[in-house]
């Protein structure tokens, strides 16, 4: 009777340390290298475990329409100075304050977005990288202005799997969120 008991639990615990391990090495995939959170769902996030905790939870994830809606912004300039990229979708891996990756909480009855705006070009507007702003620009305005995209970020939690792979936790992301593109304006 205690030989099986003792299998029984030293098979958990090599699952356990295996599912650890795998959370642990995980790495951003390269489409979101250089960055602290990525859209991309790859074929390792763990989706089944992370339906199986939601399914555990008491009280239960209900599904409706609870939560928080955002609409797109009224009256977005889109010729402020610096071109930006805003998203609203799914994030699925974040770098935490540690620099792990950590599987952020996505499933049918739980979804977490957040509109992100990040520059295109960050950085001084020069003559050497004006056509990356003709767009928005013109070429005299950089002779007479220091002129600058900068992103303004926010510091961000999200409810991600734990890296026992066991729970579910709030996790900061790492130098946080962009949620603004603006254009910086000084004269010379």
């Amino acid at each position: 009777m205690y030989g099986k008991a003792v299998v029984f639990l030293v098979s958990i615990a090599s699952i356990s340390a295996r599912t650890t391990n795998m959370l642990l090495e995980t790495e951003m995939p390269p489409s979101c290298f250089g960055k602290s959170y990525c859209f991309e769902k790859t074929e390792k996030y763990p989706q089944k475990l992370i339906d199986s905790i939601i399914a555990k939870l008491d009280p239960p994830v209900v599904e409706g329409e609870g939560g928080m809606s955002i609409a797109p912004r009224d009256s977005e300039d889109a010729e402020h100075g610096c071109e930006r990229r805003v998203i609203f979708e799914p994030i699925f891996e974040i770098l935490d304050k540690d620099s792990n990756v950590r599987y952020v909480v996505q499933s049918d009855r739980f979804t977490q977005k957040i509109r992100t705006e990040a520059c295109v070009h960050p950085g001084r507007i020069t003559s050497a990288n004006w056509a990356s702003h003709a767009a928005y620009l013109e070429k005299s305005h950089i002779q007479d202005y220091n002129i600058s995209c900068v992103e303004k970020r926010i510091d961000y939690s999200f409810l991600a799997l734990s890296l026992d792979g066991n729970s579910l936790e709030d996790v900061d992301v790492q130098g946080g969120v962009p949620v603004c593109c603006s254009c910086h304006i000084s004269k010379l």
